[in-house]
C-alpha cells in the first residue's frame, strides 16, 4: 500500500490464524480502491469477503465505506451474493456472520458496522448501496451505542442525514435526549468549517 493512501484509522491487519496473505491483500487493495486485485483476489478465493483483520475486526467493506469507495463495495457485494448462506462462519471469518446480512452488518472492535463508517465518512452513495445490499439501518454500536445516523450527525454528514432520513425506518430514533438530531446541534462547530 501505498504511503499516501488513508483508512481513516481503520487498521490493515499484521497477523491472522488463516490465510493472512490473501485476506491482507484484500484488505489493502479494499483500502487503496485497487479494484481490479481486488476482485482478482475474489475471483479465486470468494470467501475472503468475509475476512476480517485479526485485531480491529474490519472487513473490506469497512475500509471501502471509510475510504468513500462505492466500486469496491460494488465487487463485494456481487461476490457476497454468489456465497452459500453459511459462508460468513468458514475459516477465513472469526466472526459471527453466517448470512449475507450478516457479512453487510458485521462490527469491528469498535462495534461499527460497514454503514456506521460510511455514515461517518459522509458517502452518500456509499450509505445507499449499503442500505440496499441489506445493512441494518437501526442497528446500534459504536462506544455511545449511536445508530448510522448519529454517526453522521456528528460528523456533519447532511447529505447522508438527508438520505437517512428519507426511510421511514430511522424516524423512530429522532425523539429523547440522546437523539441524533441532539447530536448534530451538541457539534454543530462543523457549521462554521
Amino acid at each position: 500500500m501505498s504511503p499516501d493512501v488513508h483508512t481513516k484509522g481503520l487498521d490493515l491487519p499484521t497477523s491472522c490464524f488463516h490465510h493472512t496473505k490473501g485476506g491482507r491483500r484484500l484488505l489493502t487493495a479494499s483500502a487503496a480502491g485497487l479494484v481490479e486485485e481486488f476482485t482478482k483476489l475474489l475471483d479465486s478465493t470468494p470467501e475472503l469477503v468475509t475476512y476480517a483483520s485479526f485485531w480491529k475486526r474490519n472487513t473490506c467493506l469497512h475500509h471501502a465505506a471509510a475510504t468513500r469507495n462505492l466500486s469496491v463495495l460494488e465487487a463485494a457485494a456481487a461476490v457476497i451474493q454468489r456465497l452459500p448462506k453459511a459462508a460468513g462462519t468458514g475459516i477465513f471469518n472469526r466472526c459471527t456472520a453466517s448470512s449475507p446480512d450478516g457479512i453487510v452488518n458485521q462490527i469491528n472492535w469498535q462495534g461499527e458496522s460497514p454503514l456506521m463508517v460510511a455514515c461517518k465518512s459522509g458517502c452518500p452513495r456509499c450509505v445507499g448501496f449499503l442500505l440496499e445490499m441489506g445493512a441494518d439501518l437501526l442497528q446500534r454500536g459504536g462506544q455511545e451505542n449511536w445508530n448510522p445516523m448519529h454517526f453522521a450527525a456528528a460528523h456533519g454528514r447532511l447529505p447522508v442525514l438527508h438520505l437517512l432520513l428519507g426511510n421511514a425506518a430511522i424516524i423512530q430514533t429522532v425523539s429523547g435526549p440522546r437523539a441524533a438530531v441532539h447530536v448534530l446541534l451538541r457539534n454543530r462547530a462543523w457549521v462554521y468549517r
